[in-house]
C-alpha cells in the first residue's frame, strides 16, 4: 500500500513538472515573440529617425556647408540648361529706333536669300514684320519683338534650304509688353486690340501653346508655302535637329491653287516660279520655347540698395 502511494506521488510530480515546463516554454516563446516584435517596431523608428534627420538636418556647421554646396551645383546645372535652352544672337536694341534698323536690315537679308534659293515671294514681303515697316516696336516689346526676329530669321533660313516654290505668308502671335504676362492679357501695342488683329499676327489654338508663367515663354508662328513634300519634309527634318528649341506644333496640307495671282501674299516676285503639277500648299505652325526670366534674386546677387 505503502508503495503504491509512493509511485502515485511520483507521478503527480512528474506532471507538476511537466506541466511547469510546459508553462515555461510557452511563456518563453511570448516573450520572444514579443521580444521580436519590439525590435521591428525599433528598427521602424530608427529608419524613420535617420530620413527625417536627412530631410531636416542638424542645424550643424557641416550640414550648412553641405547645403550650400548643394545649392551651388543646382545653380550651376540651371545655368548649363539655361545656357542650352535659350535664344542666342545679337541683344535685345535698346532703343525703337535700333530696332526698327535691325528688322529693315533682316527683311533685306531675307529677301535676297528667297531670291538665291529660287523662293518666290511678294514684293513687299516683310516675313510677318509689315507693322514695323515705318518705325520700331515700342519700348515694352523691344525684348519679344527682337526674339520673335530672331526666330523668323532661323525659320526661314531653313525653309529656304528646303527649297520650296513658294512662300506665302509668315505670321507671329500678338507679344505681349514684358512684364505683363500672354499676349491675351495685354493690348497690342500697334497691332491693335485682340480681335483686330493685323496680318502680321494670328492667334494660335491654345491647346497647343505650352506657356508657363515664370517658367517657360513661347513664341508661335505660321508659316504658309508652297512645294513638294520633300521640301516639307526637308524643313521639318531640320527643326528636328535645330539646337533651339522649335516645336511643330501643327501641320495642314492642301492642294495648291495653280494661279499664281490667287495667293494672300500679293503679287509674287518676278524670278519666282509658277505653281505646278503635284505641288501642295502647306501649313506649319511652330512654337520656340525659351526659359522665362526668373522672379526672384539670385543668391549671388547683392541686395539692392535701400
Amino acid at each position: 500500500m505503502k508503495g503504491l502511494l509512493k509511485g502515485t506521488w511520483f507521478v503527480a510530480g512528474i506532471c507538476l513538472l511537466a506541466a511547469g515546463m510546459g508553462a515555461g516554454i510557452i511563456a518563453i516563446v511570448r516573450l520572444r515573440s514579443a521580444a521580436r516584435a519590439e525590435w521591428a517596431a525599433l528598427r521602424l523608428a530608427t529608419t524613420e529617425r535617420d530620413r527625417l534627420l536627412a530631410e531636416h538636418p542638424t542645424p550643424t556647421e557641416a550640414n550648412a556647408d553641405a547645403i550650400v554646396a548643394a545649392i551651388s551645383a543646382a545653380e550651376s546645372q540651371l545655368v548649363a540648361i539655361r545656357s542650352r535652352w535659350t535664344v542666342s544672337g545679337d541683344s535685345t536694341p535698346g532703343r525703337p529706333v535700333d530696332a526698327f534698323f535691325a528688322i529693315a536690315m533682316m527683311t533685306e537679308q531675307l529677301r535676297g536669300l528667297a531670291a538665291r534659293s529660287g523662293v518666290g515671294i511678294a514684293r513687299d514681303e516683310h516675313f510677318g514684320f509689315a507693322s514695323y515697316a515705318a518705325e520700331g516696336p515700342p519700348v515694352g516689346l523691344l525684348e519679344p519683338v527682337a526674339r520673335q526676329a530672331w526666330a523668323v530669321r532661323r525659320l526661314l533660313e531653313q525653309l529656304f534650304a528646303a527649297r520650296p516654290r513658294e512662300l506665302l505668308a509668315v505670321q507671329r502671335d500678338q507679344p505681349a509688353p514684358t512684364g505683363l504676362g500672354p499676349p491675351a492679357a495685354a493690348s497690342s501695342g500697334r497691332g491693335g486690340p485682340m480681335g483686330r488683329l493685323g496680318p502680321d499676327y494670328f492667334v494660335p489654338d491654345a491647346r497647343l501653346v505650352v506657356r508657363l508663367p515664370s517658367v517657360i515663354d513661347v513664341s508661335m508662328f505660321r508659316l504658309v508655302f508652297v512645294g513638294k513634300t520633300a521640301a516639307l519634309r526637308a524643313f521639318l527634318n531640320s527643326l528636328a535637329t535645330s539646337p533651339a528649341l522649335l516645336l511643330v506644333r501643327s501641320v495642314e496640307v492642301q492642294p495648291a491653287d495653280t494661279n499664281p495671282g490667287a495667293s494672300p501674299a500679293g503679287i509674287r516676285e518676278a524670278s519666282g516660279p509658277a505653281f505646278s503639277a503635284g505641288d501642295s500648299r502647306f501649313t506649319v505652325v511652330v512654337e520656340l520655347a525659351v526659359p522665362a526670366h526668373p522672379k526672384y534674386p539670385r543668391r549671388h546677387e547683392e541686395a539692392p540698395a535701400k
